[in-house]
């Protein structure tokens, strides 16, 4: 991974949370602290890509890319792309083939898996039928413009749109693609 001053970093974090809600985590005495900063970014700029992880020692405003993450000689953007925040938050995962067998590798029964499956295909079933599961799969599909009817109790208005949603969650699982409601984003990086 790259490197990424301090002082650039937070002069970052301010146009990311023009499209988030307002970032606030606490200090040891339980004071709120504004304008917090994530420990890595995922970025794209000039050709690189990659993750940059901010270097406290550095107070400048500076990038270090590794020659590792040049993909393609570019000059035409000097626009650096924040792909990910680098924020470590519930996010919804998948559990994929790889994942399965990897997991299967390291002697987890073929059980859990299926009981996986199972719970997905029940909730898929019943998505028509119940609020609940339908506003859970909105969000999983971004498709937030539906949760204010569900809301307000006009399921029958948007069944055809929850139909598609399932449609959606059915063609998921033939890529044995199982969603895992408990999951987190995190990044891993190198730390030199």
């Amino acid at each position: 991974c790259g490197i990424i001053g301090r002082n650039l970093a937070k002069k970052i974090v301010p146009y990311l949370n023009d499209f988030k809600k307002p970032i606030l985590t606490f200090n040891d005495d339980n004071q709120i602290e504004e304008n917090t900063c994530p420990c890595a970014f995922q970025i794209r700029y000039q050709g690189y890509k990659g993750v940059l992880m901010i270097n406290n020692d550095d107070q400048d405003e500076t990038i270090q890319v590794r020659p590792s993450m040049k993909k393609f000689t570019s000059t035409i953007s000097t626009c650096l792309y924040v792909c990910d925040d680098g924020y470590s938050g519930p996010k919804l995962g998948f559990l994929i083939k790889q994942y399965i067998m990897l997991l299967s590798g390291l002697n987890i029964s073929d059980e859990v898996f299926i009981k996986k499956q199972e719970e997905y295909f029940h909730e898929i079933i019943s998505m028509c039928d119940d609020m609940n599961i339908a506003i859970k799969y909105s969000l999983y599909f971004d498709r937030i413009d539906l949760i204010y009817y569900l809301l307000s109790n006009n399921i029958q208005f948007i069944q055809s749109e929850l139909q598609i949603l399932q449609k959606k969650a059915l063609e998921s699982v033939e890529k044995l693609k199982i969603p895992i409601t408990k999951s987190r984003l995190a990044f891993g990086v190198c730390d030199p």
